[in-house]
């Protein structure tokens, strides 16, 4: 089970010269990946999505979002067609993305891939991506090949296991657990996160650890079941990377909870640098 320590472990996310995106920053140095996530900051969307809006779901004027998605891909140096979202309904289905799925999901919502909330590549020209307000970003890098994948768990993907479900699509392509490292990102943290029994019912009692009571409510840390997850899927500890940040208590992201629904989106993307 996690110990307290990987939380206060150094961040691994280090924001960027415009200081708007967090990028996980020894993949970079070390690998020559390129991944990150958004905050709030450098976009057009106006009050309540201000400013850096990704997500066309969300009642924000579709051309803001997608100038918001353009600035990134500037930022980035990596074009919109080369994007690949999926459409996120809370499962655990991961797919495997080729250069046939290019553009999928960044110019608008519905012809991302369907069903969808984890994606795993091994192409250098492809950008995967995910939308986040709260739930967990997950990314994960395969070292010595170059596959990389993100998923997005919120407490549904999370008791559904995603994160072990993509690392069976890292194994799928024979790919040895020992290669595969994983960065835990900016998400909603187990103060913030009140829930009710009726959710504390899906998680495992061998998880019992990573929610505590009070009174009729429950507070889940859905960092730390990702975390337990992952070890048990056969993860070294040393590969994995947690974020500090919580998007609840930080008012440089959005948040589902903190806002009362009414928010905006941001985004963590994953590509290499080897174009």
């Amino acid at each position: 089970m996690m110990k307290n320590r990987r939380i206060t472990m150094k961040e691994p996310f280090l924001l960027g010269k415009n200081n708007n995106i967090l990028y996980i920053d020894h993949w970079r140095q070390k690998f020559n990946i390129l991944a990150g996530f958004s905050t709030r900051n450098g976009g057009v969307s106006e009050s309540p999505y201000n400013s850096f809006n990704f997500g066309f779901h969300v009642d924000d004027n579709p051309a803001y979002v997608l100038r918001n998605r353009e600035i990134l891909a500037k930022e980035l140096n990596v074009p919109l067609n080369s994007w690949v979202l999926a459409d996120q309904i809370h499962g655990n289905n991961v797919e495997v993305v080729d250069d046939s799925d290019c553009g999928k999901g960044s110019y608008k919502l519905n012809d991302a891939i369907r069903n969808t909330d984890g994606l795993i590549t091994n192409k250098s020209n492809i950008l995967i991506a995910a939308l986040f307000a709260d739930c967990v970003p997950l990314f994960f890098l395969a070292k010595k090949n170059l596959t990389f994948a993100i998923s997005h768990a919120g407490w549904k993907g999370t008791v559904g296991n995603i994160a072990a479900k993509t690392i069976q699509a890292f194994q799928n392509q024979s790919i040895p657990l020992e290669e595969i490292e994983v960065v835990i990102g900016p998400s909603i943290c187990g103060q913030c996160y009140e829930v009710s029994e009726q959710v504390i019912k899906h998680v495992p009692d061998t998880y019992s650890s990573v929610y505590s009571r009070l009174d009729s409510s429950y507070f889940l840390n859905l960092k730390e079941l990702n975390y337990a997850q992952l070890i048990e899927a056969g993860i070294q500890s040393s590969n994995i990377y947690v974020s500090k940040y919580c998007t609840a208590h930080d008012s440089q992201f959005f948040s589902h909870r903190r806002d009362d629904n009414k928010t905006g989106r941001m985004i963590g993307f994953i590509t290499s640098q080897n174009r």
